[in-house]
């Protein structure tokens, strides 16, 4: 009965005006990650949860397109700065790491449609066979559960899942540190699957705002102060040498935002700071953290296809608030 009354609900259009006026003076940002064909994601190990289809991607922005007002990062921050005014129902497309599969296969639907989005860069992964730990890891378990277990055990986790493991590691610098250490034994031949230098040029000309998300992925709230700075600051320097301009932006990496991460990032030269706490930003003057609605295929799917009305009532009634969270987010 209640699915009922949602389909009649969003048949008959009270879900489209209730959105128009619950949301008018906001800003959605939609915050996505790797974009692959599906039978290319699973043959890589790729992270489901992650990864999200080029054609579910071009559904996903003609769903915004209806419902919302694209808006560029430069519009943001003019905002910001009192120079300009954002439209109703504002959203910002943002796309997390530089994967290269953003440049093979976001790029291309991102221009078709016309929009401006993101790239969240981690700079270390600029022009190099590496790649994030967390996907290595997720590869490891799917490919070699033998091998995963050894890794786990060398590490001293004791855990029970694979998510359980990336949690453990995220908030340990030591065995963070250790776990990068060991995986270019077990990935010795990585195949390229970060963006390069000249991808991301391209991507930059053609609609995309360069933003920084740390200089190695690190959980920037788990950082000494001297570590930190350093992960804010090089970090910057090194997008500014590719793209000849400002990098005044950042994602914190898995949300690992406190006091000390957003001073220490005003004082790098960011203006605009990203969160991944999932909500819609009321827009209030002098405002700069800002939280992200993260979309898997989960949120947007219905019977293994697109559906409009699931990922309505997904974001549609998203808590609104002023400020972001930081006891949610450390």
């Amino acid at each position: 009965m209640k699915e009922i009354i949602k389909w009649l609900f969003f048949k008959i259009g009270l879900m489209r005006i209730f959105h128009q006026f619950r949301n008018k003076k906001t800003l959605t940002i939609i915050m996505l990650h790797r974009v692959l064909p599906d039978k290319q994601a699973l043959e890589q190990g790729a992270d489901l949860e992650w990864t999200i289809s080029p054609e579910l991607l071009d559904s996903i922005i003609v769903f915004a397109k209806k419902y919302y007002n694209f808006i560029s990062l430069q519009q943001l921050q003019s905002w910001q700065s009192g120079q300009g005014i954002l439209p109703d129902r504002a959203l910002l497309l943002t796309f997390d790491d530089g994967w290269a599969d953003n440049y093979g296969y976001a790029l291309p639907i991102v221009k078709l449609h016309k929009v401006p989005a993101v790239i969240h860069q981690v700079s270390d992964c600029i022009d190099n066979h590496a790649f994030l730990w967390q996907e290595q890891l997720t590869i490891l378990a799917k490919l070699d559960l033998l091998l995963f277990d050894e890794l786990l055990t060398k590490l001293e986790l004791k855990v029970n899942s694979l998510s359980e493991a990336i949690f453990e590691i995220e908030n340990n610098v030591e065995k963070r540190n250790n776990l990068i250490k060991l995986l270019p034994t077990l990935f010795p031949l990585a195949q390229k699957m970060m963006l390069n230098s000249d991808e991301l040029i391209k991507m930059q000309s053609q609609g995309f705002s360069l933003s920084s998300h740390g200089k190695t992925h690190s959980k920037l709230s788990l950082l000494s102060q001297s570590e930190l700075q350093k992960e804010l600051s090089e970090s910057k320097k090194s997008l500014e040498k590719i793209c000849k301009q400002k990098v005044t932006s950042i994602s914190f990496p898995h949300g690992g935002v406190n006091t000390q991460v957003i001073q220490e990032s005003i004082c790098a030269g960011y203006q605009t700071l990203f969160s991944s706490q999932s909500i819609i930003n009321l827009l209030v003057d002098g405002k700069k953290l800002f939280g992200r609605i993260h979309l898997s295929a989960e949120n947007c799917k219905e019977n293994n296809c697109f559906s409009s009305k699931k990922l309505s009532f997904f974001l549609f009634y998203r808590t609104k608030k002023t400020e972001v969270d930081m006891q949610c987010m450390k």
